[in-house]
């Protein structure tokens, strides 16, 4: 029995801390992107996306970095609908 304890006992905890070692993905955003889930989903450098709002809504996660390239993005929140230039 003293086995089947272990095991029980190291399961737990690689369950417990797996999860802290995902790493962070890094999203790239750019205005000749294309908003894709895939596959492959848009996303990587040579293959960007072309919205920071689908980003957020369907591909990051928490702890994600997100990289936009310069240029003007429509931008929807509480105040409205406006454009954000980022250069």
């Amino acid at each position: 029995m003293l086995p089947a304890a272990w095991l029980y006992l190291f399961f737990s905890l690689f369950t417990l801390f797996s999860s802290g070692f995902v790493q962070a993905k890094t999203w790239y955003i750019e205005r000749w992107g294309e908003d894709t889930v895939g596959p492959p989903a848009c996303g990587k450098k040579t293959s960007p996306c072309l919205t920071i709002q689908f980003v957020l809504d369907t591909l990051a996660k928490k702890n994600d970095k997100l990289v936009v390239g310069p240029g003007r993005y429509l931008v929807s929140g509480e105040k409205g609908t406006r454009f954000a230039t980022i250069s």
